[in-house]
């Protein structure tokens, strides 16, 4: 992940989000979206550092896939509704998307990186080295 958002604006969006939501620790803006009911809070960063990364996956949301990252930049309201709108319509499978997104299944076993701006050959390094992964499954989405 840091190799894809490392360094680069990025958006992290945290569908449902309880008082502990890490989204609250990054800088301003910070933006309250209600969609069919559903609450999601949306913080946008100029630039990810590589501690904010380890704490955006050490943390219980991003393994419930409540939380995700995309590479939207800084206060483009439209496409994060887009994709919040993709989210909402997954159901078991990833979302359809155009943006560069990284989250994971709600078991938390499965991590999707779609629309990745990396080449497979460093996907599967990624894998391999971080998450004890053989390497890429690929599928429509």
């Amino acid at each position: 992940m840091r190799q894809s958002f490392g360094g680069q604006a990025a958006c992290i969006v945290t569908e449902e989000p309880q008082c502990w939501s890490i989204v609250d620790l990054f800088e301003q803006p910070v933006l309250e979206i209600n969609k069919d009911r559903t609450p999601y809070r949306v913080a946008f960063s100029s630039r990810l550092s590589a501690s904010i990364i380890e704490e955006i996956v050490s943390c219980p949301d991003f393994d419930l896939g409540s939380l995700w990252i995309t590479a939207i930049p800084v206060a483009d309201i439209n496409r994060v509704e887009r994709l919040i709108s993709a989210m909402q319509n997954r159901g078991m499978n990833p979302p359809f998307t155009t943006e560069t997104v990284i989250l994971c299944e709600r078991d938390g076993d499965i991590l999707y990186l779609m629309n990745p701006v990396l080449e497979r050959g460093a996907i599967n390094w990624l894998l391999r080295e971080h998450y004890g992964s053989d390497g890429v499954k690929t599928g429509e989405t």
